[in-house]
């Protein structure tokens, strides 16, 4: 247990954080539709300034509903299964493995502060060990994109 106490997962914490994403555009995108709707009421002659308030709307509003970016086990399987084949889904993966390259720094920075010393040795072996994985899965992920990018 952390000396901060119970820390999420990095799955946790990525869909804590697309929440908090989803509903700040969602607050951005009722503003957005309430100011067009303001300027279209008072200020009749302006429907430029009505026009880009409600563009602005609609694309926050489809990055509100938009489907949702995170990947769990089985997504993640399924992916890697399809990059193989697909180039779009080779270049999916890719992005995925780099910000897990992203996340393991990220969790080697604050070893520090949430694991207790005596856990620490083991803590980054394990980190260590998932770095080795993705750095492979990486190569080979760039390997299959190049082999892809080839034949087409």
């Amino acid at each position: 247990m952390s000396t901060l106490g119970a820390v999420p997962t990095a799955e946790r914490s990525a869909r804590l954080a697309e929440a908090k994403e989803r509903r700040s555009n969602l607050v951005v995108a009722l503003f957005c539709l309430a100011f067009a709707g303001w300027v279209l009421t008072d200020l009749p002659s302006s429907w430029s300034l009505a026009l880009i308030a409600g563009a602005m709307a609609l694309w926050r509003l489809y990055l509100a509903f938009r489907p949702s970016t995170f990947l769990d086990e089985k997504g993640r399987h399924e992916l890697r299964e399809r990059a193989r084949t697909d180039l779009r889904a080779a270049r999916r993966f890719r992005t995925l493995l780099k910000q897990d390259m992203k996340a393991h720094a990220l969790m080697k920075r604050n070893l520090d502060t949430m694991v207790p010393q005596r856990e620490r040795p083991a803590a980054l072996q394990v980190i260590d060990q998932w770095e080795r994985q993705t750095v492979t899965q990486l190569t080979d992920i760039e390997s299959v994109i190049a082999q892809l990018m080839s034949t087409s």
